[in-house]
């Protein structure tokens, strides 16, 4: 069974499998999932349906996952696509409070919705949660996109009208998690996507 197909199946309804199909075709799943751990604990950060959370822990049954979200529609999709599958949870849970050490923290198109003052919260949580030797993943939007960027934010302004968003450069994010200690690697997703899709690694050292 292709990765593919052992994720679109748990999701029942037409209208999820075609937001599946979309998401598998235009998400980095196999970039990022190469860069995580491939057996203890992850969280998954603003899991939304469980898409990325469900991908991982059917990829090692080494790996614990934790898909959290704040909200709770999304949370009980999530749940329903996850029966059976004894290595991953989902909770109704906000970002910054977050406790549970683990070996790795997974964010992708998350952060530009919390305000500044939360990302900073949330970068230092991070840190804090997670294990010597771990590592952070986070799929972002580069701000110095000049094109990419502005597609991004027609596509937040469509799907998230009311939320405030806040994008930060390169070289911003990277000097400010090299401050908290990370080693960074940094790379484009996608050279096709009309969006931009920019994934930071960082290793806790």
């Amino acid at each position: 069974m292709s990765d593919l197909t052992s994720v679109f199946i748990r999701y029942p309804h037409i209208k999820n499998k075609i937001y599946i199909l979309i998401k598998w075709l235009i998400f980095p799943f196999k970039q990022m999932e190469k860069y995580l751990p491939k057996k203890g604990e992850i969280v998954d950060v603003g899991c939304g349906e469980g898409l990325l959370s469900v991908y991982l822990s059917l990829r090692s049954k080494k790996r614990r996952v934790y898909g959290i979200d704040t909200d709770r529609k999304r949370i009980e999709l999530a749940k329903k696509a996850a029966k059976g599958i004894t290595n991953l949870q989902f909770f109704v849970q906000d970002a910054l409070s977050w406790k549970k050490r683990v070996d790795a923290v997974v964010v992708s198109d998350v952060f530009h919705h919390f305000s500044p003052s939360s990302q900073e919260k949330f970068l230092k949580i991070a840190q804090q949660v997670i294990k010597k030797n771990g590592c952070l993943v986070i799929k972002e939007i580069n701000k110095s996109d000049f094109i990419r960027a502005r597609l991004s934010r027609l596509w937040d302004y469509i799907l998230y009208p009311g939320d405030k968003i806040n994008y930060w450069t390169i070289r911003k994010l990277v000097n400010r998690l090299k401050k908290l200690d990370f080693k960074v690697k940094v790379f484009r997703a996608s050279l096709f996507l009309p969006a931009s899709t920019i994934v930071y690694v960082c290793s806790k050292r």
